[in-house]
């Protein structure tokens, strides 16, 4: 028997609901600020944020007052996410932005920061090779 089918046997498991299911939860983070307003007013950028963490941090930044630029390398779902995280807050923007590319990432970082002032800065982007998977 391999180490593999070892440990499997000796793994107790049960299935549980994460919390962001529960409905109550989720409403009453819904409906109160959970930073006591201190973000509100404040600039944020969230990379990866046409899905998955990325998505949420921005809906629930927007939705602490903050305005929010998303960026991607994909405008498409950077326009149709945008579209959706417009219910949760006016301000919200996209930037194109590649991260895979060093020269084109440093160049817009910099003209955002010369742009406006930027209070938070959340990375969520995930790049994942066909190695990795």
């Amino acid at each position: 028997m391999n180490l593999l089918s070892k440990v499997k046997r000796r793994i107790i498991s049960s299935l549980s609901t994460p919390l962001i299911y529960d409905e109550r939860l989720r409403q009453a983070y819904s409906s109160v600020s959970v930073t006591g307003g201190y973000l509100k007013g404040k600039n944020a950028v969230v990379t990866g944020a046409t899905g998955g963490i990325g998505y949420a941090i921005a809906r629930r930044l927007l939705m602490e007052g903050c305005s929010v630029i998303i960026t991607g390398r994909n405008e498409e779902k950077l326009i149709h996410t945008t579209e959706k995280l417009n219910q949760y807050g006016k301000s919200v923007s996209y930037i194109l932005l590649d991260q895979k590319k060093p020269e084109e990432f440093t160049q817009i970082v910099k003209k955002v920061f010369a742009d406006s002032v930027i209070d938070l800065w959340v990375n969520c982007a995930g790049i994942l090779k066909k190695t990795d998977r």
